[in-house]
């Protein structure tokens, strides 16, 4: 389940930035294609306690999904 902790939401915003600045194939992967993806695992472990990633041995998954949205 999604957090409504705010707190941890702003925490989770700074590591999804910093994930697609730096490594944007990852991100995609991880939200657009649902592929399990190696990350280090203090920035997982964030995303996880807000409800956004999950583990499957030592790989992550999201139990979210992105796509694009455009608003005319």
């Amino acid at each position: 389940m999604l957090t409504k902790n705010k707190v941890l939401i702003k925490k989770c915003r700074l590591v999804l930035e910093n994930l697609f600045s730096k490594d944007t194939d990852t991100y995609i992967d991880l939200f657009f294609y649902e592929k399990e993806v190696n990350l280090i695992l203090k920035k997982a472990e964030i995303l996880e306690k807000a409800g956004i990633l999950a583990r499957n041995k030592n790989k992550w998954y999201a139990k979210v999904m992105v796509f694009p949205f455009l608003d005319s």
